[in-house]
């Protein structure tokens, strides 16, 4: 009797693996469609041409130049907006910066594509990775939007923080100094890299 019970969880056991790698393989070769066909729920143009999509270069004291397509990087931060529901937005200027990350210690610094609207309402960024003098997206750190009116082209932006402990950062938005209303979203997915 003791045999046949462990014949039976045997079996049991070999059917389930079976049909767990089954299970994962139909799984990931719908994930292999979509992503050939180009409609990943995460398709973007950081996703479409992976994690080395080189955005910027360092030219030295100080300057950091936009290398890639503008116009294809405004669209990437209007195609951000609306899946974090701000609606339509036209971003109109993009630029490389380097910020100190807020309550670090010893200090650290961290790079950024950042681009804002006409009237500087709205405001996004994506974390970069430097690369030698090259700047590629760090598509896995998230990307935010911070939202404001009345708050002026220097308040309401976004920048990273320490977390308490001082273990990992985060994204957030600076307070305003004139009355408004503000609003921030963090997206964190990690684009195929």
């Amino acid at each position: 009797m003791e045999s046949l019970v462990k014949k039976r969880i045997g079996l049991i056991a070999v059917l389930t693996s079976v049909l767990f790698v089954s299970f994962f393989g139909i799984l990931q070769s719908c994930s292999d469609e979509q992503k050939e066909l180009g409609t990943d729920e995460n398709s973007s143009l950081f996703s479409r041409t992976g994690g080395n999509y080189i955005v910027g270069v360092d030219k030295g004291n100080g300057v950091y130049e936009i290398t890639a397509d503008k116009d294809e990087l405004l669209e990437v931060f209007a195609e951000l907006a609306l899946e974090q529901g701000l609606g339509e937005v036209t971003y109109t200027s993009l630029e490389i910066k380097k910020n100190i990350v807020v309550g670090s210690n010893p200090t650290d610094y961290y790079f950024g594509l950042f681009a804002s609207d006409v009237d500087g309402k709205y405001k996004s960024a994506f974390e970069l990775n430097r690369v030698g003098r090259l700047f590629n997206v760090n598509a896995n750190k998230g990307s935010i939007s911070c939202t404001s009116t009345n708050c002026g082209p220097v308040d309401c932006v976004p920048y990273q923080q320490t977390i308490a402990g001082g273990n990992g950062k985060v994204w957030a938005c600076t307070s305003c100094t004139n009355t408004c209303t503000k609003s921030m979203t963090v997206v964190i997915k990690a684009f195929e890299q």
